[in-house]
């Protein structure tokens, strides 16, 4: 168990013929694990809420969520199921540290990359990694590689 978590409402859910079930999730924010007070039939804890740290430079955290926001016009419609509706999202999130957390939610498949971005409260940091993944990613569908002609309408 990680002592860093998400805090979020069930907005949909659907129970699985084994029982489990697979839901959908509002990310509400970040909280610390003081004490696990149960784990079955799931896990309650005592929990403190964490705060993003306010950006040092905001105009850099602007500009880092204008140029996400622009790579991600730029792949959506590559992409496929929740994520085609990703940039929709961004666009309405309040602020650079919600529009990072709505991508993550979406497009990192890796656990460890996914945790490492929930426990990180710079918000700058949180926009340039996904700016890099994103990048990285965008490298990979055909006609978005750099250098590769872009259409322009």
């Amino acid at each position: 168990v990680f002592t860093t978590c998400g805090i979020g409402q069930i907005t949909e859910y659907a129970r699985l013929p084994d029982g489990r079930f697979n839901i959908v999730v509002l990310g509400l924010g970040r909280a610390r694990i003081l004490e696990e007070l149960r784990s079955e039939p799931y896990r309650v804890a005592r929990v403190r809420s964490l705060s993003d740290e306010k950006p040092t430079a905001p105009m850099v955290a602007e500009t880092l969520r204008t140029e996400l926001l622009k790579l991600v016009h730029r792949a959506a419609p590559h992409l496929s199921g929740p994520a085609k509706e990703i940039e929709t999202r961004m666009r309405a999130a309040r602020d650079g540290g919600e529009c990072a957390d709505i991508l993550a939610g979406t497009l990192l498949e890796d656990p460890d990359e996914r945790q490492a971005l929930l426990e990180e409260l710079d918000s700058t940091r949180r926009l340039t990694t996904l700016i890099a993944h994103v990048h990285r990613l965008s490298a990979k569908l055909p006609g978005l590689a750099v250098g590769a002609p872009q259409r322009m309408n």
